[in-house]
């Protein structure tokens, strides 16, 4: 560092005791940088299922299409539903769950229906949706409780 005049150090080590530790940038409100693996997990009737864990930062909305081949594979079908974060809304995988047949949840592209009655219902299954996610943050505060 000092030879080369810089001022970061990637993937640098932040704990002797736990040298696999590294610290993701993050941006939010609480804290700038957070430390600790992160995991994407599905969860599929109560239980839930580590998709990707990585004390690296990885970008999680690569891991949707893989998430629901596994599910196809456990169970012999597509899933009707996937209730995701927003960050898995991207291009690709609203194609991947139109060809599918998949509900991705989350509001829609583009302009509100100008139909009343269309945007009721899609604001009721948003909320439902959104509710839906609850269980899956619970199971992020379990694993910081539990296995931290």
């Amino acid at each position: 560092m000092y030879r080369h005049h810089e001022d970061r150090i990637d993937d640098r080590i932040v704990s002797l005791s736990q040298p696999h530790v590294r610290p993701i940038v993050r941006d939010k409100a609480r804290a700038r940088v957070e430390f600790g693996a992160k995991v994407a997990i599905s969860l599929v009737n109560g239980d839930a299922l580590i998709e990707e864990l990585s004390w690296d930062n990885f970008n999680e909305g690569t891991t949707l299409q893989t998430s629901v081949e596994t599910y196809r594979r456990h169970y012999g079908f597509y899933p009707e539903a996937v209730l995701a974060d927003t960050l898995y809304r991207n291009r690709k995988n609203l194609n991947y769950c139109k060809l599918h047949y998949i509900r991705l949840s989350g509001p829609r592209l583009g302009r509100k229906p100008k139909d009343k009655q269309v945007q009721k219902t899609e604001r009721q299954t948003d909320r439902r949706d959104f509710k839906g996610r609850i269980p899956i943050e619970g199971k992020f505060g379990e694993g910081k409780r539990r296995l931290a």
